[in-house]
């Protein structure tokens, strides 16, 4: 349950982040520590859509590393969320991602 509460939230908080591109994403976070602020291990983007406009710069299955000069594993969940609450509407981020075992920038300017 605290699994499933934790990705609503941080998927309803990339989505402005990719406003610009209208990408929508859906994000399946593994979480250990206490359930009120858990720390991520792993975040994993499930399903990426594009808008009409642009592609997404991230695909179904990328593992999120790094947001920005965030990195995900190990962090605290509610630090990443008021990370992304505090990104100014319709910006671009950059992300450290892997992909098919490959490790990646994608996004940004």
């Amino acid at each position: 349950m605290t699994r499933t509460y934790l990705s609503i939230i941080l998927a309803l908080l990339v989505v402005p982040a990719f406003s610009a591109q209208a990408c929508q994403l859906s994000l399946k976070p593994q979480t250990s520590g206490f359930f009120l602020n858990p720390t991520l291990e792993k975040v994993v983007v499930a399903k990426a859509v594009a808008g009409p406009e642009k592609p997404c710069t991230l695909q179904a299955g990328d593992e999120l590393l790094q947001v920005n000069d965030r990195v995900l594993p190990g962090a605290k969940a509610k630090e990443i969320m008021s990370y992304w609450k505090g990104l100014p509407k319709g910006s671009k981020s950059s992300f450290k991602v892997r992909r098919a075992g490959v490790v990646l920038m994608v996004g940004g300017k």
